[in-house]
């Protein structure tokens, strides 16, 4: 559906990280996880963080939310994409 619909496709599921990623005819999908979408959200405006701990909160609420707790270097490595985006 994501593919038909040039939209993104929100999944934690490896398996469908690992189609797009080995699939040739879904190379053009783009699927984003939770942690990818709270980090657009803040680039995109609509969550407004001055540092990365501002953005580590969010994250931190989200993972009591759910319950689902975010892989650290997967973490670490979004930090610094935020700390980077907020030094522009």
């Amino acid at each position: 559906m994501a593919k038909r619909l040039n939209a993104i496709l929100l999944s934690e599921n490896i398996g469908i990280h690992r189609v797009i990623e080995f699939h040739s005819k879904y190379s053009n999908v783009v699927v984003w996880t939770a942690l990818e979408t709270l980090e657009n959200i803040v680039y995109k405006g609509f969550l407004n963080v001055h540092s990365a701990e501002d953005f580590l909160r969010y994250v931190r609420e989200y993972e009591h939310d759910t319950s689902h707790i975010f892989k650290s270097n997967r973490l670490k490595q979004s930090l610094r994409r935020i700390e980077s985006w907020l030094r522009r």
